[in-house]
């Protein structure tokens, strides 16, 4: 395939996931090689990088997406959404925070209490999601929400975790 028949694709691809794909995830899809597919996401990132989009290209934890262009979302939700939590609340979403996904004895662990109630307030309030873990039946964990990212400042996600997030990790520096 040439570049310009793989760019839509690519494109399709990161708007179908918001959890987004890694360059080599999209390169074993499209059987492409990744130094290929990092230069069309380059391209992509420099298209969507101007002015006249509300959307751009991030790298966040080795995936790319797309979100929205944070100067567009104030004027989109110019009243952010505010949350009343608990001091038992913020550690669990900590714990998932430092340590990812995490079942209910693990988050219990590392509390040292019943932590039941409070996870389901989470779900309840959109900021966790239960997931069933893979090759189990009945067993499930419990990870962030895309909705807690999305509220939360990516410069607090940096200091609170100590990783990095890059709006785009494979653009030259003097592009970003």
């Amino acid at each position: 395939m040439q570049n310009k028949h793989l760019m839509p694709i690519i494109e399709a691809m990161l708007f179908s996931k918001s959890s987004g794909f890694t360059s080599k995830e999209i390169a074993e899809k499209l059987n492409e090689t990744e130094e290929k597919i990092n230069s069309i996401l380059i391209d992509i990132w420099e298209h969507y990088n101007s002015e006249i989009h509300g959307i751009e290209l991030e790298n966040f934890e080795g995936k790319y997406r797309f979100t929205i262009k944070n100067e567009i979302k104030s004027i989109l939700n110019p009243r952010p959404r505010v949350f009343s939590l608990t001091e038992a609340q913020f550690e669990i979403l900590a714990i998932l925070l430092l340590n990812g996904p995490s079942s209910t004895v693990e988050i219990e662990k590392s509390r040292g209490k019943s932590s039941y109630h409070q996870i389901k307030k989470l779900m309840e309030m959109g900021l966790i999601v239960k997931k069933r873990k893979e090759n189990t039946k009945n067993r499930y964990i419990y990870d962030l929400s895309e909705m807690f990212f999305e509220l939360l400042p990516e410069k607090t996600i940096n200091e609170l975790r100590g990783a990095k997030i890059d709006k785009a990790s494979n653009i030259p520096s003097k592009n970003r």
